[in-house]
């Protein structure tokens, strides 16, 4: 994830202040702009989070430094006396967005590998599995799929009813159109 400056100028504090956040904080933040308070269930289903990643994303936005959220009888408000000496404010980045980031990378690489069977196969309708194995590898340029992940996608592909075994030997795919 990146990071993104945040101008905020809050009616009692009569300061203008860049928030230095990551983006899902920023989002966090955008969600306030239509909502005067929400619980952490309400942010974490609008953010599509699990509620243990939101309730990390809001903590980093209450810290004592730069408190800017408020949490008072089970819900978040924007602190509008919130005060700082510096412009820019700098707000940590909660450590559950690492787990979220290689989440979202295994997903694309999933993605990436089925997309890579699949473009293989339409071109050869069948195929030793040995062979596209390494042809799978040799076609992924960004990152080198392991045998373990080549095989679990193919086998998924075979549930999903894009290739099958053939029938004589299970060593041969064979792409169904």
């Amino acid at each position: 994830m990146g990071t993104a400056i945040v101008s905020a100028k809050l009616p009692e504090s009569g300061k203008e202040h860049d928030l230095v956040v990551s983006t899902y904080q920023m989002c966090v933040l955008y969600m306030f702009n239509f909502y005067k308070e929400l619980t952490l269930p309400e942010i974490a289903e609008h953010m599509g989070f699990d509620e243990e990643t939101a309730k990390k994303n809001m903590q980093s936005l209450m810290t004592k430094q730069a408190k800017i959220i408020t949490h008072e009888d089970g819900k978040f408000k924007v602190n509008m006396k919130f005060n700082s000496p510096y412009r820019r404010v700098n707000f940590p980045v909660p450590m559950l967005e690492e787990s979220v980031k290689k989440e979202r990378i295994t997903q694309d690489r999933t993605h990436a590998v089925d997309a890579a069977l699949v473009r293989i196969m339409k071109s050869r309708k069948q195929m030793k599995v040995t062979d596209l194995r390494l042809d799978v590898v040799t076609l992924m340029q960004t990152f080198k799929p392991d045998d373990a992940l080549i095989k679990k996608r193919m086998e998924s592909l075979i549930e999903r009813e894009y290739l099958e075994r053939d029938k004589n030997d299970p060593n041969i795919i064979v792409y169904k159109a």
